[in-house]
C-alpha cells in the first residue's frame, strides 16, 4: 500500500504530457491567461494560521469551487480541466464500472485529499468489495484522471440561465446532472457518477451540444437541480400573472385587490412559489424565513447561522397572494389583514417532519412575514459538541446525575436554550428513567421519552399538564419554558418532592435567574433548596476561516471589556464562501452557576444580580464575557461579537 501511496505521489505532482489525464480531458472553459504578480485571486492563497505555521492548502488549490467565478479560475490553473462525456465510456473499459464509480465518489466525497490519498482510500474500498490486487493499478490508473478534475461544491452554486435552459428539468432529475455553463456548443454539467452511452447521446441530442463535465456529491446534484430550476422556472410564470399593482387607494380598490390576492393564492405559480421558499429553506438548515415589505418590492430573507441572508426579491404586487398562500396553508383568517396573527404548518420534506411556526404583522408596505423552522427530526448535539470547557463539563454533568433539583438554561430567545436543554435529557436519558416533556412547540422528537405538546386553545396550559404529569410517575421533567407564577411553584413543588426539573428562562446571565424567579413570587427558602445549578449562554458567530484579517478594535471596547492594546483579535472580512458577511456558524459562551452554600445564603428578597455574581465567581464560575474573550483570543470569533452579545 505505502509503494502504491508512493507512486501516485509521484505521478500526480505536475501534469505531464504523456499521463492520462492530458489525453481523457478537455480544455473548454479554460480561458488561459498570463497572470501578473498579486493578480491571482482572493481565495488563491488560505490566511497564515494562529500558530505561525505555514498556511493551509485551500480548496481552490485542491480544484474545489463554490461558485462560476471560483470555478472559472480554477479552470485557469493549468492542473484541472474539464471530463468530456465521452471519455468516461473509456476509462471504465480501462478499469471497470465498479472501480469508477467508487473513485467518483472518493473525489467527490473527499476533494481535499490528494492523489496519494485518494487512491490508498480506492484500493482499501475495491479490497472490502472483493476485487483481487491487479486492480490496483486500475486506481492508479483512474485517480491520476479525476485528481485533476474540478469539484463544485452546490450548496449555493447559480449556475447560468443559458445553461439551465439547455436541458429540462426533468431530465436533468432523471440522470442527475446539472447543468452550469454554456459557451457556444459546449454545454458544462456537474454529475455524481459516469452516465452510460445511451444517456451521454440523449442529453447531447436534447442540447444538441458537447457535454463536458465537472464532479459534484450525489446529494449535492439533487437538491442543487430542484433549487436552480424552480429558482428560474417561476420567476417567468410569476411575471406573466395578471397582478394589480397595489396602490394607496378607496377601501373598494383596497378590498378588489385582497379578493384578486386570494384568487391568485390557489393558483399554481404562487403554490410553487411558496413550496419551493419552505424547501429551500429547510434544505439549507435556515431556522427563520422573513419576507419583509418595501415600497416596490418585498424581499425573502433566510437566518442562517443567526445571519440573515437575502434569498429573493420579488415585486410588491405578488405580496398579497404569497401572505395568501401562507395563510391558506396554516388555517389563518386570509380576509384579515389589519391584524396580526399566528399560525402553523406542518409539511414533510425528505422524509422528515417540520414545524413551521408563522408570525403575520400588517406594516406600512403590506403583511410581513416570519416563519420559525423546527426540524423535529434534525440531529441534535451532545454536550460534548456544545463548547464546554472540561471542567464546566463536569461540573454541569454532575447536576445531570443528581436526583432532585432545578437546573435552569437562560438567554434571550435564539441563544441555543433548547438545543443545551436535549443535550441534557440525552445524557438523563441513559440512566434509564421516566422522563417527561411539557412544551410549546415540541422542537426535537426523542427516543424514550414522553413529550407533550401544550395546546392554549383548549386551556391546555403548562400548569395543567404539570399538575397532570406528576401522577404519571415522572423521574425527570422538562418545561418548556417558566413563563408564570403557577408553574413556577410547580415546578418547585416538583423539585422539592424528588424530581429532577429542567427549564427556561429569559434573563441575562445567571445570577439573574434567581432574581427573576423572586420577581414571579417563589418564596427565596424555597429556591435555596430547589434550584441547584443555572447556566446562561449565548450564540455567537463564528469567523468565515476563508477570510479572516486582523481585527480593529476601538479603544473604548478595549476599556470596556478590561482589555490591553496589545492583545491581537481577528475577525472575518466577507467573501463568496460566506456570503459576504465574514461569518460561518456559530459557537457557544457560557456561565454556569452551581448552587452552593455560601451563595443559597444570600438568596433573599432584596438582593440584587451583583451579589449572586461575586459569590458565584468566587465559586469558580467564569462570566459570558470572560468566555467570550477567551474564546475570540483563539481567532474563533471576533472580539465585536463578543461585545455585540454580552454587552
Amino acid at each position: 500500500m505505502d509503494a502504491l501511496a508512493t507512486s501516485a505521489r509521484l505521478t500526480m505532482t505536475k501534469p505531464d504530457t504523456d499521463l492520462p489525464h492530458d489525453v481523457l480531458l478537455s480544455d473548454d472553459f479554460a480561458h488561459h491567461h498570463v497572470r501578473a504578480s498579486g493578480d491571482w485571486p482572493a481565495h488563491d492563497t488560505a490566511p497564515v494560521p494562529f500558530d505561525g505555521g505555514a498556511a493551509v492548502i485551500t480548496p481552490f488549490r485542491m480544484g474545489v469551487a463554490h461558485n462560476l467565478d471560483e470555478l472559472q479560475d480554477v479552470l485557469e490553473q493549468e492542473n484541472f480541466r474539464v471530463l468530456p462525456l465521452e471519455s468516461t465510456g473509456s476509462l471504465e473499459k480501462g478499469v471497470g464500472p465498479a472501480c469508477l464509480v467508487a473513485a467518483f465518489h472518493s473525489r467527490t466525497l473527499y476533494p481535499m485529499e490528494d492523489a496519494a490519498e485518494l487512491v490508498s482510500r480506492l484500493v482499501t474500498q475495491l479490497s472490502m468489495d472483493g476485487h483481487n490486487q491487479s486492480d490496483v493499478g486500475y486506481a492508479l490508473r483512474v485517480v491520476d484522471v479525476l485528481i485533476h478534475v474540478p469539484v463544485a461544491v452546490l450548496t449555493d452554486f447559480e449556475p447560468q440561465l443559458q445553461a439551465l435552459q439547455s436541458l429540462p428539468a426533468e431530465m436533468a432529475a432523471r440522470l442527475n446532472v446539472l447543468p452550469l455553463m454554456r459557451e457556444g456548443e459546449v454545454l458544462m454539467v456537474a454529475l455524481a457518477e459516469p452516465i452510460d452511452a445511451e444517456q451521454q447521446h440523449l442529453i447531447r441530442f436534447v442540447t444538441q451540444c458537447r457535454v463536458v463535465a465537472v464532479l459534484a456529491a450525489a446529494g449535492d446534484v439533487q437538491h442543487a437541480i430542484g433549487r436552480c430550476y424552480a429558482s428560474h422556472s417561476d420567476s417567468d410564470e410569476l411575471e406573466s400573472l395578471a397582478i394589480s399593482e397595489m396602490e394607496t387607494g378607496s377601501e373598494e380598490e383596497e378590498l378588489r385587490v385582497w379578493s384578486e390576492a386570494e384568487l391568485l393564492a390557489r393558483q399554481a405559480p404562487i403554490v410553487r412559489l411558496v413550496s419551493n421558499l419552505l424547501a429551500d429553506a429547510v434544505s439549507r438548515r435556515a431556522s427563520d424565513i422573513h419576507i419583509r415589505p418595501g415600497q416596490k418590492t418585498f424581499e425573502v430573507l433566510f437566518r442562517i447561522n443567526g445571519t440573515l441572508v437575502p434569498v429573493r426579491r420579488l415585486r410588491r404586487a405578488l405580496l398579497p397572494p404569497v401572505v395568501g398562500r401562507i395563510k391558506i396553508l396554516a388555517s389563518m383568517n386570509s380576509s384579515e389583514h389589519r391584524l396580526p396573527q399566528d399560525g402553523r404548518i406542518r409539511i414533510n420534506e425528505n422524509g422528515a417532519g417540520i414545524d413551521l411556526r408563522i408570525s403575520i404583522i400588517p406594516s406600512q408596505f403590506g403583511e410581513s412575514v416570519v416563519i420559525r423552522v423546527l426540524a423535529r427530526t434534525a440531529d441534535m448535539r451532545s454536550l460534548d459538541a456544545i463548547g464546554f470547557e472540561a471542567a464546566d463539563l463536569a461540573r454541569l454533568r454532575d447536576l445531570l446525575r443528581r436526583s432532585m433539583g432545578i437546573v435552569l438554561v437562560t438567554g434571550p430567545t435564539g441563544s441555543g436554550k433548547t438545543t443545551t436543554l436535549y443535550a441534557a435529557l440525552q445524557e438523563v436519558v441513559r440512566q434509564n428513567v421516566n422522563i417527561i416533556t411539557v412544551e410549546d412547540p415540541i422542537e426535537y422528537e426523542l427516543d424514550n421519552v414522553i413529550q407533550i405538546q401544550i395546546n392554549p386553545v383548549i386551556d391546555f396550559s403548562f400548569p395543567k399538564a404539570l399538575r397532570h404529569i406528576l401522577r404519571h410517575d415522572p423521574d425527570v421533567i422538562l418545561i418548556g419554558e417558566m413563563r408564570d407564577y403557577e408553574t413556577a411553584k410547580i415546578a418547585v413543588e416538583s423539585a422539592l418532592t424528588g424530581h429532577l426539573v429542567f427549564s427556561t428562562l429569559h434573563t441575562n446571565d445567571a445570577p439573574s435567574a434567581l432574581v427573576r424567579l423572586i420577581e414571579m413570587g417563589v418564596e427565596p427558602y424555597l429556591i435555596r433548596s430547589a434550584v441547584i445549578g443555572v447556566l446562561a449562554q449565548r450564540l455567537v458567530r463564528t469567523n468565515c476561516t476563508h477570510c479572516r484579517e486582523v481585527e480593529p478594535v476601538d479603544t473604548l471596547m478595549r476599556t470596556n471589556l478590561d482589555i490591553g492594546p496589545e492583545d491581537v483579535f481577528w475577525r472575518g472580512k466577507g467573501c463568496d464562501r460566506c456570503h459576504g458577511t465574514g461569518f460561518s456558524g456559530r459557537q457557544a459562551i457560557y456561565e454556569l452557576l452551581v448552587m452552593d452554600k455560601q451563595l443559597a445564603e444570600r438568596v433573599d428578597v432584596g438582593v440584587s444580580a451583583d451579589v449572586y455574581r461575586d459569590s458565584a465567581l468566587a465559586s469558580r464560575m467564569h462570566s459570558l464575557p470572560a468566555n467570550g474573550i477567551k474564546l475570540a483570543r483563539t481567532g474563533v470569533v471576533s472580539l465585536a461579537e463578543i461585545y455585540r452579545a454580552c454587552m
